[in-house]
Order: C-alpha cells, then structure tokens, then sequence
C-alpha cells in the first residue's frame, strides 16, 4: 500500500515470531533462500551489482556476510551443517565480545 510497489499485487509472506528466543531470523533467511533456489532454479535470479558501497560483489553476499554462504545454498548444504560450520568462530566471537559488555546479556 506504500513504497515503489504502491498499487501493484505482490506476492510474499508474512512471518508472525511468537517465541522470540527461539526464533533464529538468519536460519529462517537461509532456509527460505535455499527453499527458493531449489523451487525455482530456472526463474531465480541475483540482483547483479552496484548495491550501497559496492560495486563487483553480487549483492547477496554481502546481505547473508559471505559469498561462501550462498555458494553452499547454491550446493545444497543442509542449514545445520553450514550453521555447524562457524560455531567455532561465534565462540570466538562471544569470548571477545563478553569482555566488552556493560550489562549481563544472559
């Protein structure tokens, strides 16, 4: 009803969070884009570059942090296993961060 697509029927979905500490946004985006690509190979399509700042990587990388993300979508790694795949460095990640944090975050 308002924006660039004001007037126009478009087609999409609407996610309703009812648990907020278990709902895993990320997951959600990468499970819906994989669901997509193996749906609809033959009409999916990246938005080809610039995008921001950017003016040679796809998009997409840059939204889902990493071209190998999208690659292993594209190969059909399963979510799981991808997620497994940086547990090491998220680990990293909150060691560094908790030193940092003014409040508990627990």
């Amino acid at each position: 009803t308002s924006g660039k697509w004001t007037g126009q029927v478009c087609n999409g979905f609407h996610i309703h969070v009812n648990d907020a500490h278990a709902y895993r946004p990320y997951r959600t985006s990468l499970a819906m884009l994989q669901a997509l690509l193996h749906l609809y190979p033959d009409d999916f399509v990246y938005k080809d570059p610039p995008y921001e700042y950017e003016f040679t990587r796809l998009p997409m990388d840059l939204i889902l942090g990493d071209q190998d993300v999208r690659l292993s979508l594209e190969a059909g790694l399963e979510i799981k296993e991808l997620e497994r795949s940086w547990q090491e460095d998220l680990a990293h990640f909150s060691e560094l961060r908790n030193g940092v944090l003014l409040y508990d975050n627990k």
